[in-house]
């Protein structure tokens, strides 16, 4: 039956896809027989002006360059549950999994993303400056600090060269939320709450006029609860407010304005559980909940009988640390100025300084057999719960790590200043822009990773004691569950990185023909230290607890690991050239077609850190290895079309890019699971280093006609990996090969219904399995029975589908069970809104 209800997931989207492929020639049909009255602006998504990694006032079907945007109510109609899960809804953007808002989620572009997860190749930005440099920081991942806000007027999405040549270390793509800063009188509170979870949310947004050259937005919101998962606690708790202030300049010619954000985030990241398959040759279906858990409900790694773990600071003392998800703490203040000195000369500003830090604090969930998880003559027992002091008997236990990570500082300070320049020389247009980046960012991180033992179990899952002897006999070995501090992957540093770039960028618009060529040429330097561990023990810490068999209190001698090895200096510089030429030729005023070619360098920052051998001598140089994993070259060549017209009384949009890269890596990966799965050895850190190539399409449509509101996505990726560089090329795990979205909305006198899906096709595992795929449809429903309020349904997860959307593997030793990421499952909310 599952495999019924994903076939017909699957051939909806086709036919999706196809009416939309198919959308230009039934329009020109259309328009032979009959004239269609003229697209609202509104209606029109290649009419808006480009403001993200672009230059001059050019619309999108004029632009050379795949770009696409997701409306304010895009955002809220989508309802997804997390900020990477709402990029599902662009083209091109492939995220790996459903990590929950916290973050933590492997985000990539057209195949550009890598084993070692983060998003290196994508850069989120908030109004026109980066939160962060490197979206791939260890611990510190671009989408922990950046969340969908009632300030957010669109999300602007650039995919492709231009990317590299406009943006700092975002080659293939630059996600930016564009904050609402018109003279937008009004604005709105509203509620909502979670009707079958614990979770409720207060948003509001207001903007107005000060005086006739003056005016402020402001927004923001306050959340807490238990979440989808019904965790046993809190584990949403967060506040976030936006706002800005413009000043116009008395001569009409340009403004000053000013930003600011304050937050202060608490949010869950999920690592699902495991959960039932079946394997029938390298094909694994019937992904469904097992005796042990159901993903979709239950959050095994918030549970109230290990909701705070013990770890050991640098100094070797112990201390408690709430397991609570990523916590954030932004302060951020910005500066735009745009000013017009008349004869095509303009300059824009944009200006930056942030205090920046968080928390990182999730027990990782990975079921495992028991019997690889005691050491011969141990045994396991009940550290608390209901069956506190007895032998545990179960067959499987969650051994995974514990981590408490401090991100202490992520400040940074940028200034983006650009000098635009237009010229017209007779029939030829000019566009000359010349800009200069500078971005500075802190990362000083301390990493605590303590393996700990836990059962299996969905709910509350227990924590698990080793004793010295069988039977649940014999001295406590551990404590929470917990056999020592700093057994895993263990780091501190202190670096900062600066990027300094100057830019520049031509176009030239020969009526029909617009060529644009733009360069971009990257200073990077990094500085500070960085210290990893040996894995040997520096001290022993003495815990004492209270033993759950007698109820007497006792004394536990547990290892610490130390921050024991070499401390690298940091101190290098390093330079690349980008650059990117596109050509459009306007067939007609409906109809464009592009090409473009590209090549940039993404350089890599934290990770090249405490590697082994190292990559950096003494004097915090880089070595010969150092320079050779540095940077990540890619080119990348793409050719698109782009088409808008009339349709069956209504208006369309079409963009259709298809698009090669090629690009080597190499970053370090602190995953016992992928170093066996992609190097084959058992380590728990190590370097893997290789090369992609990528070939695909992606698609990008909407159409209106009165009520009628369509948006449809689609991203076809046929991806290739050499593991190194001499390997073969084999198929590129964990990237399905169609990825597909959509969002249906009638909008009727005094209500809207509508509906959402976001799916893919089966995708290549890391253990060399193909994994089914999967859909998730969601349903919304407003209405307004009086002027000024509106009462609202989501319903997340329509059908309760166990969707498994990121990476997966069997439990050892088995065939019908699998650790998987699963999405989140049937959430209905309620809303009511005031506006005025």
């Amino acid at each position: 039956m599952k495999q019924m209800v994903l076939t017909s997931h699957v051939s909806c989207a086709a036919m999706a896809l196809a009416m939309a492929l198919a959308t230009p020639a039934m329009a020109q049909q259309a328009a032979a027989t009959s004239d269609t009255p003229a697209a609202k602006p509104a209606d029109d998504t290649l009419g808006t002006i480009v403001v993200t990694a672009s230059t001059g006032a050019r619309t999108k079907l004029e632009t050379s360059t795949s770009i696409s945007s997701l409306t304010a109510e895009d955002i809220k109609n989508f309802d997804a549950t997390s900020t990477a899960e709402l990029y599902r809804l662009i083209p091109g953007i492939q995220v790996a999994g459903t990590q929950g808002d916290g973050g933590n989620s492997n985000i990539g572009v057209r195949g550009l993303r890598t084993p070692t997860g983060g998003s290196p190749f994508v850069q989120i930005q908030e109004d026109g400056l980066p939160v962060v440099l490197f979206g791939d920081i260890q611990f510190g991942n671009n989408d922990y600090w950046t969340h969908p806000m009632p300030t957010d007027q669109r999300i602007e999405a650039i995919r492709g060269g231009t990317a590299a040549t406009l943006a700092s270390q975002a080659i293939g793509a630059v996600l930016n939320h564009i904050s609402y800063t018109g003279r937008n009188e009004g604005g709105y509170v509203d509620l909502e709450k979670g009707v079958n979870y614990d979770w409720t949310k207060v948003n509001f947004r207001l903007g107005s006029s000060i005086n006739d050259s003056t005016y402020f937005n402001i927004g923001g919101y306050y959340d807490v609860g238990h979440g989808i998962l019904h965790a046993p606690y809190n584990v949403s708790n967060s506040y976030a407010i936006k706002g800005n202030i413009t000043k116009e300049f008395a001569d009409g010619n340009g403004y000053i304005r000013m930003l600011f954000k304050v937050a202060d985030t608490q949010e869950p990241t999920y690592g699902g559980c495991v959960s039932s398959a079946r394997l029938t040759g390298t094909s694994v279906s019937n992904i469904g909940p097992s005796a042990l858990c159901d993903a979709r409900k239950q959050a095994p790694n918030y549970s109230v009988l290990n909701s705070s773990v013990l770890y050991a600071d640098a100094s070797g003392n112990v201390a408690r640390q709430p397991v609570n998800g990523i916590s954030t703490n932004e302060k951020m203040l910005q500066f735009q100025t745009h000013y017009d000195f008349g004869n095509g000369l303009v300059l824009d500003d944009n200006a930056r300084v942030a205090r920046m830090k968080g928390n990182f604090n999730v027990q990782f969930y990975g079921a495992t057999p028991t019997s690889g998880a005691v050491p011969a003559g141990q045994s396991l027992i009940y550290a608390n719960g209901p069956n506190a002091g007895q032998t545990f008997t179960g067959a499987y236990v969650s051994a995974s790590s514990a981590v408490h990570t401090n991100m202490n500082h992520m400040d940074h300070i940028a200034n983006d200043l650009a000098l635009s320049y237009k010229h017209d020389f007779g029939d030829l247009k000019s566009n000359l822009k010349l800009g200069y980046l500078y971005y500075s960012q802190r990362i000083a991180e301390d990493w605590h990773s303590n393996s700990s033992i836990n059962e299996a179990t969905g709910v509350n899952p227990a924590e698990l004691d080793l004793v010295s002897g069988l039977n649940g006999t014999g001295n406590l070995l551990s404590a929470g569950g917990q056999t020592g501090f700093n057994q895993g992957w263990n780091q501190q540093f202190d670096l900062t990185f600066t990027d300094n770039a100057p830019y520049a960028d031509l176009s030239l618009d020969l009526g029909r023909f617009n060529l644009d060529a733009s360069v971009r040429e990257e200073i990077f330097s990094g500085s500070g230290w960085a210290q990893g561990s040996t894995g040997n023990t520096v001290s022993t810490a003495r815990i004492t607890q209270i033993d759950p068999r007698t109820g007497q209190s006792v004394v536990t001698a547990l290892p610490v690991l130390g921050y024991d090895g070499t401390v690298n200096a940091v101190n290098f510089s390093e330079s690349a050239t980008n650059w990117s030429v596109g050509a459009l030729y306007k067939a007609t005023d409906k109809l464009s077609v592009f090409t473009r070619a590209s090549h940039g360098t993404r350089f890599n920052a934290d990770r090249l850190t405490n590697s082994t051998p190292s990559y950096f001598n003494p004097n915090g140089t880089l070595s010969s290895a150092g320079l050779a994993n540095s940077a990540f070259p890619v080119d990348q060549y793409e050719v698109g079309m782009k088409n808008r017209g009339g349709l069956l009384g209504g208006h369309y949009t079409v963009e259709l890019t298809g698009y090669y890269s090629k690009y080597s890596i190499s970053s370090q990966e602190i995953s016992d699971t992928n170093c066996f799965n992609i190097l084959g050895i058992h380590e728990q850190t190590c370097i893997i280093a290789g090369k992609y190539k990528d070939l695909g399409l992606e698609l990008f449509s909407t159409y209106r006609r009165g009520g009628l509101n369509i948006v449809l996505s689609a991203t076809y990726d046929h991806s290739r990996v050499a593991a190194s560089q001499n390997s073969p090329f084999l198929k590129s795990p964990n990237i399905p090969d169609l990825t597909y979205s959509a969002l249906v909305s009638y909008n009727l006198e005094k209500a809207e219904l509508g509906m959402s899906v976001n799916g893919q096709t089966s995708t290549l595992g890391g253990d060399g399995n193909t994994y089914a795929g999967s859909a998730l449809f969601g349903l919304f429903a407003k209405y307004r029975p009086v002027k000024h309020i509106q009462v609202g349904l989501d319903i997340y997860n329509l059908f309760n589908s166990y969707a498994t959307q990121g990476a997966a593997g069997f439990v050892t030793g088995t065939t019908a069970l699998v650790n998987a990421g699963v999405a989140q499952g049937r959430a209905i909310k309620g809303s009511v809104r005031f506006s005025f």
